[in-house]
């Protein structure tokens, strides 16, 4: 027990206060993510916050679609096909996600937030290749 104290008294006399918050910070979030309740909330927190907010796109840059391009069809949650021409003349915003994928969740209060904006000037078109029960079960929770 004395060599732990020993130790513990040298690692604090030589490091930064910095280096101990960050390592204390380290350690309590490998913790949280052994439990297996915290993890999901914890990648979704992660990757919130490292990630940086999208540059706007220049005008130059913005793609238009001819009309064979619009020959995409795909089911919605009832089963009924839908073309992605249904959406001609407005703004599509097409998101690929699955529902165990981390960064996917941690976006879906953002394209909730977008939806609720721009629901009637634009089209929110979030494609999976999940089982529609899976889907529906995240979205009941969600």
């Amino acid at each position: 027990m004395e060599k732990i104290k020993e130790r513990l008294k040298k690692y604090y006399s030589e490091s930064s206060k910095f280096k101990i918050i960050s390592d204390i910070f380290f350690y309590l979030l490998i913790i949280l993510l052994i439990i297996p309740g915290t993890r999901k909330e914890i990648s979704a927190f992660v990757i919130k916050t490292t990630m940086r907010k999208p540059a706007l796109i220049k005008e130059s840059k913005i793609i238009s679609l001819k009309s064979n391009d619009y020959e995409l069809y795909l089911e919605d949650m009832d089963e009924k096909l839908h073309n992605l021409s249904d959406f001609k003349g407005k703004p599509i915003l097409l998101n690929f996600w699955a529902t165990w994928c981390p960064p996917c969740r941690a976006e879906m209060p953002a394209i909730q937030k977008l939806y609720n904006d721009y629901k009637d000037k634009m089209a929110i078109v979030l494609i999976t290749n999940e089982e529609h029960e899976v889907v529906k079960n995240y979205l009941i929770e969600n």
